[in-house]
């Protein structure tokens, strides 16, 4: 699994203080008695929190995100994913949980059945969802793998990155559905990402 630059900065930030502590100054501590005063897991969470917001205010700003979020569409090599989302209620104190479904279709000659599929999907399961994010991407190729084939894994992760960017998702819980090719597409994804999604 490859780790986007800001959520290694964030682990090894964390990390960094955690081990070495700061001193009252602010400064880390490089050496000699640990003043860390990192003394229980909220100290810990409450760091944590701090160096996400600085860091996902930076990557905010990227001029790439920026676009993709606009034009809803995630550009890898010679694809693109491009999606539609929908937010429904408040988050929770976590975030809000999210729903990436993926629509039928996959083998045609013409786009247009994974086109319909698509449109589809975007309101096939919306009405069961009470709170969190909606996603529905389009498949990147008209082919029987469209949602699992090797340039989608790029495309879902930096659609991810994004969603906890811009959305405030919850990364705890990001769920995968999806109907008819859009369920062999969830069989086939969530096993090569399990970390990204919840059982």
């Amino acid at each position: 699994m490859r780790f986007p630059k800001f959520i290694l900065a964030t682990a090894v930030l964390c990390a960094f203080i955690c081990l070495f502590g700061c001193g009252d100054d602010g400064t880390v501590n490089l050496g000699g008695k640990n003043t860390s005063t990192m003394k229980t897991a909220k100290d810990v969470a409450e760091l944590r929190q701090k160096v996400w917001l600085e860091v996902s205010a930076d990557e905010k700003k990227d001029k790439t995100r920026v676009l993709e979020i606009r034009d809803k569409k995630i550009d890898f090599g010679e694809v693109s994913m491009k999606y539609e989302l929908t937010v429904k209620g408040e988050p929770d104190p976590n975030g809000y949980p999210c729903y990436i479904a993926l629509h039928g279709g996959g083998e045609s000659d013409t786009p247009d059945i994974n086109n319909q599929q698509w449109e589809h999907m975007q309101i096939y399961y919306l009405d069961s969802v009470e709170n969190g994010v909606y996603v529905a991407p389009r498949g990147v190729r008209d082919t029987c793998d469209c949602h699992s084939n090797p340039e989608s894994f790029p495309c879902y992760e930096r659609l991810l990155e994004n969603l906890f960017l811009y959305y405030n998702v919850d990364p705890n819980r990001v769920y995968m559905l999806g109907y008819s090719a859009g369920g062999d597409g969830t069989v086939l994804v969530t096993p090569v990402m399990a970390d990204r999604f919840a059982a």
